[in-house]
C-alpha cells in the first residue's frame, strides 16, 4: 500500500471510534499501491470502467453484473 493512503484508514478508523461510522454503515477507503500509479498497466488487467448514473441501485447492479459483487 502506498504510505500515504494509510491516512484514509486512520481517518476511517477515528471517525469509527467516534461514532460517526457505524457497524451499519458501508464504508469504502480507497487505497492505492505503487503498481496502480500506472493506469496503462492496471488497466491492462482490468475491464473497462463502467459509466452509470449516480445512484445507489445502479451501483448495485453493476456492482452485481459486471464485478460479481452483491451491496444488497
Amino acid at each position: 500500500m502506498e504510505p500515504t493512503s494509510a491516512t484514509a484508514l486512520v481517518a476511517a478508523e477515528q471517525l469509527a471510534a467516534r461514532n460517526v461510522i457505524r457497524p451499519e454503515h458501508v464504508v469504502v477507503v480507497v487505497a492505492t499501491s505503487p503498481g496502480l500509479m500506472d493506469p496503462a498497466a492496471a488497466r491492462a488487467h482490468l475491464p473497462d470502467i463502467p459509466l452509470l448514473q449516480p445512484d445507489r441501485k445502479a451501483l448495485q447492479r453493476t456492482l452485481r453484473n459486471v464485478y460479481n459483487v452483491d451491496i444488497s
